[in-house]
């Protein structure tokens, strides 16, 4: 029997505030926006995790649909932007990155580093090597730097330079210049999603392993309860920022060449999302219910497997 693993409490005066996703969706208008006056927008026609043409509407959000797969179950955006790297490189992004993750960054680190670093330590204890590949901020390197070595691949470059001034890390710019068969570990928390070619990025984590090393990835579940129940009014609902959708099915589709999965679970912040959305929204009855029973709800779910966020650990096959 599945041994029942009860949930760490969730903070939501620091991590959903009041207008929580008022904002989230701001930004993303935004960022809209600027691909509307920059290069604009281009049609994806097939699965890019399997290549299949059999799709079906499920979301659309500010006017960009959102296709699930029939043969895989992968959820995708058929409308991305020409160029990726305008959603990123701009004022938009640039003040998220500074004001969100910058004014959470303690608590993140002692809440979800640390849990993370845990998590890693089940498969590897050893003094290895470790790549946070689109580290962000870099909170994650700060507290893995404590039990691994530690570099980062963060495309956004005044990130990764103020990663590598303030943490004294190594810091990859261009993954194309990443070397191969050269980490124990590669960590990707919240990327995943954002990469346009899925495919070739899976066969660039493989190169890049030694043999026998490991990834950890954290990507949203599109099978969870907040995804099921809230649709478009999900927060990691973010078109064009994020491109996929995934579960279990078409993340397995996409690493079985190259990997073996060693580890599966799903835990998530569904009540905490429903919660602010509810708040926000005038339901006062209903989310002074979520907020009181919060844990306990979310354990149900994520033991569920049903959580809002996959933790996948992969091991290199050959």
């Amino acid at each position: 029997m599945k041994k029942f693993k009860k949930i760490k409490p969730f903070d939501i005066k620091i991590m959903r505030k009041k207008g929580f996703h008022s904002t989230i969706n701001k930004d993303t208008l935004n960022v809209i926006k600027i691909v509307n006056k920059q290069s604009g927008w281009k049609k994806i026609n097939s699965c890019p995790v399997c290549n299949s043409k059999s799709l079906l509407e499920w979301i659309e959000k500010f006017s960009l649909r959102i296709k699930v797969c029939l043969k895989c179950s992968h959820g995708f955006c058929i409308d991305i932007p020409v160029n990726i790297s305008e959603a990123y490189e701009n004022k938009v992004q640039k003040l998220s990155y500074q004001g969100i993750y910058e004014e959470k960054r303690e608590y993140k680190i002692k809440r979800f580093a640390s849990e993370r670093v845990k998590l890693l330590r089940n498969f590897d204890k050893r003094n290895s090597l470790l790549l946070d590949y689109g580290c962000g901020s870099g909170w994650f390197i700060e507290h893995a730097k404590k039990f691994y070595r530690c570099e980062g691949y963060e495309p956004t470059t005044y990130m990764a330079d103020l990663i590598q001034k303030n943490l004294k890390v190594r810091m990859h710019t261009d993954a194309k210049k990443l070397p191969t068969k050269f980490y124990d570990i590669i960590t990707l928390f919240d990327v995943i999603e954002h990469v346009e070619d899925v495919k070739l990025m899976a066969k660039k984590l493989y190169s890049m392993l030694k043999k026998g090393g490991i990834i950890l990835i954290f990507t949203p579940n599109k099978d969870s309860f907040a995804f099921d129940l809230m649709k478009e009014n999900q927060n990691l609902v973010i078109p064009p920022l994020h491109l996929h959708y995934f579960n279990i099915k078409s993340l397995s589709k996409l690493f079985d060449r190259y990997f073996k999965v060693i580890h599966f679970e799903t835990s998530g912040a569904d009540i905490a999302d429903l919660f602010a959305y509810e708040r926000d929204h005038g339901n006062k009855r209903f989310s002074q219910f979520l907020s009181k029973n919060m844990n306990t709800l979310q354990t149900l779910i994520d033991n569920s497997e049903r959580g809002n966020h996959i933790r996948l650990v992969l091991k290199k096959r050959g």
